[in-house]
């Protein structure tokens, strides 16, 4: 029984800390997916690290009070005279603070602008980056003249399939490991057994590819490392942040069953029409 405040350590480097004092978490305990759901374990370096392991709370030298503030983006294309050559990214962002039924009103979305057809978004979202970047680092602000340090960040980043996948720095869902959850191979895309929490992306381990990737020198070994691992050439334009895309650019449930609503509707009223 414990019975005084203890240290408990993640075993993450697969390094045994050889200390009696110390607690050590090896192995989450889970229950395996699947149509025959078995209780397993799994090393603890598979897990999303937590956010205060890897950001760090701005310098406070003057001992302000902090409000925190989470800013949403939404990106989506859509077409403006019903063809894709003329079609334009829109991006907005709503205050994540904000209540739920605040914030289905329309005017607390704010329209940041729209990529152009063929356009970089990474280039375009470039000035917002910079501007999230400051909040995270913290700006002194006064509310009825008394001073506050404002801090935040990024929050949810909504988007559909493609858009998000290239968001994540993932390739897109024709790849061999398309999914920007896990490593799923495309043949076993159906598969219900398939264990996702023993083969999701961590962002962790994310990073460490990139890292590895970084180090090769020709262009050939280059492509081989991101098609064995599904990881696109360019990273996630939201790398410069404190910001996890594999837990905050959650997979759209709207933009994956509308279009096959739309088709099944449009097929439905053709029969009833014959």
């Amino acid at each position: 029984n414990l019975v005084t405040p203890q240290e408990i350590l993640f075993d993450d480097n697969d390094e045994y800390i050889n200390n009696q004092n110390n607690y050590i978490i090896k192995e989450i305990l889970y229950k395996k997916p699947g149509t025959e759901a078995t209780w397993i374990t799994r090393h603890i370096k598979f897990r999303h690290f937590l956010p205060l392991e890897y950001i760090q709370e701005p310098k406070n030298s003057k001992d302000l009070s902090v409000k925190k503030i989470f800013l949403d983006l939404y990106f989506d294309d859509f077409g403006t005279y019903r063809t894709v050559y003329h079609s334009l990214g829109g991006i907005y962002v709503q205050v994540g603070n904000m209540p739920f039924d605040l914030r289905k009103l329309l005017k607390n979305h704010f329209v940041i602008g729209f990529v152009p057809f063929g356009a970089s978004f990474n280039e375009f979202i470039k000035p917002f980056i910079r501007d999230i970047q400051l909040l995270e680092k913290g700006i002194p602000m006064k509310i009825n003249n008394i001073e506050y340090l404002i801090i935040g960040g990024l929050g949810v980043v909504t988007a559909d399939l493609p858009q998000g996948n290239d968001l994540c720095g993932i390739k897109r869902h024709g790849a061999n490991h398309g999914c920007r959850n896990c490593l799923v191979p495309r043949e076993q895309l159906s598969d219900k057994n398939y264990d996702r929490l023993q083969n999701a992306r961590y962002f962790h381990q994310i990073k460490k590819l990139r890292r590895q990737y970084n180090l090769l020198k020709s262009v050939q070994e280059k492509k081989d490392f991101v098609t064995r691992h599904g990881i696109s050439i360019q990273p996630s334009p939201f790398s410069y942040l404190k910001f996890n895309p594999f837990q905050q650019i959650p997979q759209d449930a709207y933009h994956a069953v509308s279009g096959k609503i739309a088709r099944l509707m449009e097929i439905t009223i053709d029969l009833l029409s014959e």
